[in-house]
């Protein structure tokens, strides 16, 4: 793996701006400062409806642009950790009557929280935390921030200080009491469990805290986890508090805190847990013999609720059982308690400390200053795989980790060495960790498209003879609302809400993984025959043992995009996708600072090689900004992570120069881009300057391949000449070669700048199209002198110069034959994109009885722009010559693509013939 980088590591925290005070930013930050203060003044906890909103639409929980570290004057220390201080801390520069407005302030060192690989806990407590700002007895995640080297959470501040000190002073707490602060805990473990599907996992007096009106507060969400009725398996919390299952680590859920809750009430009442001994090993024994012992003192009521609570069988215990909840808040435990004015906290807390002033600190300990080194945040500590929709980032560190754990979970389900592992999903981290899972198990990575309907799902499964399926439960595509997919899993297998899979649509397929991205739109809960990603993902991120693998085994096996014909299946192996990622990267100088902005998708070879091996193999950064491709969500991705590299197709690029161009998207943010890829398909002149002008692309590179060629084959240098950027390829990449050939007579090679078809040979050639020997030998061809030696047949017609510079003139099948002379669709297509009213071109060729073909142009214009038929005629005829122009002129909005964003123009030809029969295309 890469060196371990880390841009970003909190959920949704937004960086602060370096050294540069905008005008506007001053303003907004004031603006902020006063809301906090305001906030402050009146701590209103929120109805649940309330909290359940985005945190961005909270007046707390939000993640803050603005607020930096010298807006809080730090007063003390509160508390201490291997990671982390919270201090005590005003608004800086704040008016006299804020002068009593408090925070609690966590200071997170990112340096130590990456060393003792607290990433996922520190994430978990973030994202949590905002999830439930707002509730009266959780500690308030007013805002988040960061720095350059530096976590911040802005807390509510709690004066009482812990439970725990309260309870040793007193020895016990009275009935009373004990009854008022465990309905406090009830009604948090209820909304945790039924409203956000998070499972606390660390109740204990410790991390309660008591507020200035004496009630309580949660804290410290670090080992909280969001499982939704799934089971996890890590053990984690304080060993008296642990429950059965997790001791015995039979998968445990939210019932956990049900029994801890049981043991916190014991305590309250007796002064110790019930379960306790000098070694841990015998408080285990204790714990899953489940024996609870009473004083004869306690009340009968008491011994009850305490035993439902602390039994061994989960499927009895009270919260677990049929009703959640709601069976505990009607024990007669609890009869006196008015569960809603106890929410609204409209009574005192029995416990109410004694403070002179909002800043009392007299409830904490003291504490050492803090040491003046530190050790300092480099950028190889920085994140390197952002997926900004999922707001979720990972170190390469913790794609190590968290790959080796889904290639043990994977193993676990079935997955082995050579099994085919079919993967449908958009750009986000599940598909990234998947991706270094497969290849670190020898199994075969099977990119789908994600826009395949269930016959395309259910061919390509049958023609690999897939094992496994790692699928969204919904699909997300470009200019479209979600949609759901249980309607294509229930094709697959009709069971599939039953218990076990099985599917005569596609009879080696043993389970499938699903990845929940639906906003709860989708209850995946109700597949029952399905496993989640998040069960398979939670396990040892430990390196795995040897695998048997060779560097020559298939390892990827990518559906070519069809823009021609029907897709084949290529299979790419582990020395091919990497080495063509490593080159690529090399050609782009890209280096650990690179921060690598990818659009195009991750099923494709355009974001899982040209995106994510050519970022890993230099330690870069790689962005996604959306699940499938959005322009807008594209450059804010640029804008926000100050990339440094954009990639695209030129129809992606057009989209967003159209929001540059339109003022939906400010120009700003766009200095720091230097480089990025162009690739898919020939790129127009008109376009490679616009992209140099407006976007600051001076050193854009064109990459040209295809998915058998693992796939680049010829690739542009960042300080190549322009005139060769625009009108040419490049030159061949290391360890390849490459010859033009006669189209009708393969075996004669042409000469420099001479047209032909280009033939590619090396190690990044596929080994074969997977059980398509026909199609194998019509693309690879073997070498006249070494029948060890393969060629692969791109279907481009291209040529060579004297310095090996290669021009790709046109798809062989996509050339416009007219009366016998060659027209290549590039060349009017260049020339209609020059046009001002023109935003998108495209040109096929049309059946016609004098000429055999004619030239067809479809026409994007910009929007509100005038423009006819013959307008265009007679630019082209101005441009370039007379049997270059366009007989036939259509207007489209789009053009049908393949999902890297290609134009696919057999479609378009067929579109143009239905489009003449209706009497359109002369005006």
């Amino acid at each position: 793996m890469a060196p371990a980088i880390m841009t970003k590591m909190l959920h949704r925290m937004s960086q602060s701006h370096g050294d540069k005070d905008y005008d506007g930013d001053r303003q907004q930050r004031e603006q902020e400062k006063q809301q906090l203060a305001n906030w402050e003044a009146q701590k209103e906890p929120l109805e649940v409806n309330e909290i359940m909103k985005d945190p961005q639409q909270k007046s707390v929980g939000h993640s803050s642009k603005y607020l930096r570290k010298e807006d809080f004057d730090l007063i003390k220390t509160l508390g201490t950790g291997t990671f982390a201080r919270v201090w005590l801390a005003k608004i800086a520069n704040r008016k006299p009557a804020d002068d009593n407005k408090v925070f609690a302030l966590k200071i997170l060192r990112k340096t130590d929280v990456i060393r003792l690989k607290q990433v996922e806990h520190v994430r978990n407590e973030r994202n949590v935390l905002a999830a439930v700002a707002g509730h009266p007895f959780i500690t308030t995640l007013v805002a988040s921030f960061q720095d350059a080297d530096t976590l911040y959470m802005l807390l509510d501040y709690c004066p009482g200080g812990e439970v725990f000190s309260y309870l040793r002073r007193a020895r016990r707490f009275n009935e009373p009491t004990s009854q008022f602060y465990a309905a406090e805990i009830v009604l948090i473990l209820e909304f945790l469990h039924e409203k956000e599907g998070v499972a606390y996992r660390d109740l204990k007096p410790e991390n309660i805290l008591i507020d200035a009106q004496g009630h309580l507060k949660l804290v410290d969400f670090g080992f909280a986890k969001k499982i939704e009725g799934r089971e996890t398996y890590t053990l984690c919390g304080t060993p008296e508090y642990l429950a059965p299952e997790v001791i015995r680590n039979t998968g445990h859920g939210t019932a956990v805190d049900w029994w801890a809750f049981g043991i916190l009430i014991y305590e309250f009442l007796v002064g110790q847990p019930p379960f306790w001994d000098q070694n841990p090993m015998k408080i285990y024994e204790q714990i899953v013999e489940g024996k609870v012992r009473y004083p004869s003192a306690m009340s009968q009521d008491a011994q009850d609720i305490i035993g439902g609570l602390c039994t061994v069988d989960i499927t009895k215990r009270l919260g677990n059982v049929k009703g959640g909840a709601e069976t505990v808040k009607s024990h007669p435990w609890f009869k006196d308690i008015n569960w809603d004015e106890l929410y609204h906290r409209k009574m005192q807390g029995p416990i109410v400390p004694h403070l002179k002033s909002a800043d009392d600190t007299r409830n904490f300990d003291e504490y050492d200053a803090e040491p003046v080194h530190r050790d300092a945040y480099t950028k190889e500590m920085q994140d390197n795989v952002i997926s900004r929709h999922q707001q979720t980032t990972l170190t390469y560190d913790e794609l190590d980790c968290k790959s080796n754990a889904l290639a043990r979970g994977l193993q676990g389900i079935g997955v082995k060495k050579g099994d085919r592992v079919s993967v449908s999903l958009g750009n986000n981290i599940e598909f990234g960790i998947a991706t270094y899972a497969l290849f670190k198990l020898g199994a075969i990575l099977n990119p789908l498209n994600p826009s395949f309907n269930v016959q395309q799902v259910i061919s390509a499964a049958k023609h690999l003879g897939t094992s496994h399926l790692i699928i969204g439960t919904e699909t997300n595509l470009s200019r479209k609302p979600p949609r759901s997919n249980v309607q294509l899993l229930e094709h697959i297998a009709p069971n599939i809400r039953g218990g076990k899979l099985e599917s005569e649509a596609v009879p080696s397929l043993q389970q499938i993984v699903l990845v929940d991205n639906s906003s709860g739109r989708v209850d995946a809960k109700k597949l029952k025959a399905t496993i989640s990603f998040e069960d398979v993902l939670d396990g040892s991120g430990q390196g795995l043992p040897e695998q048997g693998l060779h560097k020559d085994d298939v390892i990827n096996i990518q559906f070519t995009s069809g823009t021609t014909s029907s897709p084949k299946a290529a299979c790419l192996s582990h020395r091919s996708i990497l080495n063509n990622g490593m080159q690529i990267g090399d050609r782009m100088v890209l280096t650990h600072e690179d921060v690598v902005c990818c659009p195009p998708p991750l099923f494709h070879c355009f974001g899982c090689i040209l995106g994510y091996m050519a970022t890993a193999t230099h330690g870069s950064a790689i962005v996604f900004p959306s699940e499938a491709f959005d322009p807008l969500a594209s450059l804010k991705a640029v804008q926000e992570y100050k990339a440094t590299a954009l990639y695209g197709v030129a129809t992606m690029f057009l989209a967003e120069l159209e929001l540059l161009a339109n003022g939906t998207v400010p120009y700003e943010g766009f200095q720091y881009l230097r480089t990025g890829i162009a690739a898919g398909s020939s790129v127009p002149a008109e376009l490679m300057r616009k992209l140099r002008k407006v976007l600051n692309l001076h050193e854009l590179t064109i990459t040209y391949g295809m998915t058998e060629t693992s796939p680049a084959s010829c690739m542009t240098r960042t300080d190549d000449p322009i005139q060769k950027r625009i009108e040419t390829v490049g030159r061949l990449m290391p360890h390849v070669e490459a010859k033009v050939v006669d189209v009708q007579d393969r075996s004669k090679i042409l000469g420099i700048n001479e047209r032909g078809e280009l033939a590619v040979s090396g190690y990044l050639l596929m080994k074969e199209y997977w059980g398509d020997p026909v199609r194998t030998a019509e693309a690879m061809i073997p070498d006249d002198q070494d029948p060890k030696k393969m060629w692969m047949l791109t279907g481009d017609e291209a040529s060579m110069d004297e310095e090996g510079y290669v021009s790709i003139t046109g798809r062989i099948k996509d050339l416009v034959i007219r009366g016998g002379e060659n027209i290549h669709p590039l060349e009017v297509e260049n020339c209609l994109l020059a046009h001002e009213a023109v935003r998108e071109a495209s040109v096929v060729g049309l059946p016609d009885e004098k000429y055999g073909e004619v030239v067809a142009a479809f026409v994007v214009k910009h929007k509100g722009a005038e423009l006819d038929a013959d307008v265009v005629r007679v630019w082209v005829r101005q441009e370039l010559s007379g049997h270059l122009v366009p007989k036939y002129v259509f207007w489209v909005d789009d053009y049908p693509k393949t999902a890297s964003g290609k134009i696919q123009k057999f479609k378009l030809r067929e579109l143009g013939i239905q489009l003449l029969r209706d009497g359109q295309g002369m005006n």
